[in-house]
């Protein structure tokens, strides 16, 4: 098989600054780097185009069916910008590796020369890349109705053990309490130290992108602190982490001490309990309830989501109920959580093991490893 440069058959186009306020809400949507992000009056490509990263989440690849207007964030590629068949090209660009090495120091990005060195197959006949486009279209709307029905049990497990939670902790308890109530010591916010050493010998420096689906820490992100900047901030077994920024505010990690020495970040909020009152692992779960995310919306429509301090948090309330009753239920829960996270983690296996099925048929059928005249209902 031949390989030419991106650029002999296609020219990625810049996309145009717009921001939120200069929107004029109506019929096109809006791209950037991490697909929709809204819409507008007018486009800036033809129908369909191709949209590329071009910076944060650089090198994806989405499919704008009537058209869109894309921000620069994003590269566009439309009728006016190649001589192939659209479609062929969006599957060859998820084939190839756009993602490569980011090109820009700081925000992650792809430059357009890299993007037009890459090399990808040598087109076949206009006809040929139809049948392709048209193969993929039907085989990969099979894998992704697959991958949906996974992550929909995903979704349905987590909200049956979410409701499980609210019945077990919320329902049953007489009183409530403010969270600082039950501290040993006030919250605290973690290191803003920058996360730039992965010395396995120094304690772990623990961030929000840390912490998998699974409640445990990724080895793949792993970070370390120097010893004398993170004695300040060492976890103690017990400890709960709030994240208090991003999208992710609310989040919560139990630190557990078989995980090794670890020290928290900056937009991390340790709390610390008195055991005599509160079990560490009872709070965890309330932090997985309904109830519990409800205050943390309420408290965001008078704060800013992207900030949710110590003293918000230390004043979310707490339904209460004691340590005996508290060590049942923390059981309970705990059997079930297992039940739950095993259903999970392999649902998410599946998702892996059918993403990577979707990448090979992409490959085998724009390379010519199959014939997709009479290659239909290849099994997934």
């Amino acid at each position: 098989m031949e390989l030419i440069p991106l650029k002999r058959i296609a020219q990625l186009r810049y996309g145009d600054a717009l921001s939120a306020e200069l929107r004029s809400p109506g019929e096109v949507p809006v791209y950037g780097s991490g697909g929709v992000s809204g819409s507008h009056h007018v486009g800036n490509t033809d129908a369909p185009a191709i949209v590329v990263g071009r910076k944060g989440s650089y090198g994806t690849v989405h499919w704008a069916q009537r058209g869109a207007f894309v921000i620069d964030t994003a590269y566009a590629i439309d009728g006016r910008t190649s001589t192939v068949d659209l479609r062929w090209l969006y599957y060859v660009l998820q084939m190839v590796n756009l993602k490569g090495s980011s090109q820009d120091v700081g925000v992650p990005g792809l430059s357009r020369e890299t993007a037009h060195g890459v090399l990808v197959p040598t087109p076949p006949s206009v006809e040929e890349q139809r049948r392709i486009a048209h193969f993929l279209d039907i085989e990969c709307s099979r894998v992704n109705r697959a991958v949906e029905a996974r992550q929909r049990a995903i979704h349905l497990n987590g909200e049956r053990f979410s409701s499980l939670i609210e019945w077990q902790l919320v329902g049953p308890a007489a009183t409530s309490t403010r969270l600082k109530f039950l501290l040993a010591r006030p919250l605290e916010y973690g290191a803003a130290e920058a996360a730039q050493h992965q010395e396995r010998n120094w304690p772990r420096y623990i961030r929000t992108t840390d912490v998998a689906p699974d409640g445990n820490l990724r080895d793949e992100t792993f970070v370390s602190l120097p010893p004398e900047i993170a004695r300040r901030y060492m976890l103690a077994d017990g400890d709960l982490l709030f994240t208090r920024s991003g999208a992710t505010v609310g989040k919560t990690f139990l630190y557990k001490a078989d995980w090794g020495p670890a020290a928290f970040a900056g937009y991390l909020i340790r709390a610390r309990f008195r055991k005599d009152l509160v079990l560490p692992e009872y709070v965890a779960f309330f932090c997985q309830s309904a109830t519990y995310w409800q205050q943390i919306q309420l408290e965001s429509v008078s704060a800013t989501i992207q900030n949710f301090n110590a003293e918000r948090y230390g004043n979310l309330r707490v339904p209460y109920v004691p340590v005996e009753q508290q060590s049942r239920l923390v059981a309970n829960l705990s059997a079930a959580e297992k039940i739950t996270r095993s259903i999970q983690t392999l649902a998410r296996q599946q998702v892996s093991l059918l993403n990577e099925r979707r990448k090979a048929l992409i490959t085998a059928a724009v390379t010519g490893q199959i014939d997709v005249t009479t290659a239909r209902g290849v099994d997934v």
